[in-house]
């Protein structure tokens, strides 16, 4: 375990939690997150805190996992929220071997108390036994990108990601803001929406419960 301001790793009985070290991301941050998981081990990632996305000239957090063969990841930080004159990007990249397995989840919270969102580029992109296995995008506050129509988040105000990877697809489920869907190949994606970061949350547990994984220890449900 390492780690280097502005972030630290402290590891819990339940799992291995992300904690500020200073106040990040602000102005150009470049944050990178590394994890490799061992063959037949299990990691569950957590926040402290919500990242808050700062105004800024430009900040970026990059997330590489990887999961080898018996091994499993939950990463389930908490909300990032994006404040009004932000430019933030995030991008992960995971790859899970044969045998492995990955719950993702993410939420993303649309600014603060009425505050119009800044500008936010999300990308996930996971693979499994090397082959690409699903390639997702959410752009949020550049003009003419229609993340505020209908077809995208609306109204909404918060939104949600939860990719399980390296299992059989779960069934074809949906509620309130929230679906869940088969990928093609081992594994399955839920997308929610929803007014505020409380029933975003209430909506990721529907899901993880559809798709068969508790948020607490996954790997033995």
């Amino acid at each position: 375990m390492e780690s280097a301001a502005p972030v630290s790793w402290r590891p819990t009985p339940g799992a291995m939690y992300i904690v500020g070290a200073a106040a990040s991301p602000v102005a150009d941050d470049d944050v990178s997150l590394e994890i490799d998981v061992g063959a037949g081990a299990c990691l569950a990632v957590r926040s402290a805190a919500a990242t808050v996305a700062w105004r800024g000239r430009g900040t970026l957090q990059r997330v590489r996992a990887r999961v080898e063969a018996g091994g499993g990841l939950d990463w389930a930080p908490e909300p990032v929220i994006a404040t009004g004159g932000c430019r933030h990007a995030q991008h992960a990249a995971v790859a899970v071997a044969a045998g492995g397995w990955l719950v993702w989840e993410e939420q993303l919270v649309l600014g603060r108390h009425n505050e119009s969102p800044g500008v936010l580029h999300a990308s996930l992109s996971v693979e499994v036994a090397g082959r690409a296995l699903l390639r997702h995008g959410l752009r949020v506050g550049d003009p003419g990108t229609g993340w505020d129509s209908e077809a995208v988040l609306g109204a909404a105000r918060a939104g949600g990601l939860l990719v399980v990877a390296g299992r059989a697809p779960a069934p074809d489920a949906q509620g309130p803001g929230w679906s869940v869907m088969a990928l093609d190949g081992p594994g399955s994606m839920g997308l929610a929406v929803a007014p505020d970061a409380i029933t975003l949350a209430q909506a990721m547990g529907e899901m993880r419960a559809a798709l068969g994984v508790g948020r607490e220890r996954p790997w033995t449900t």
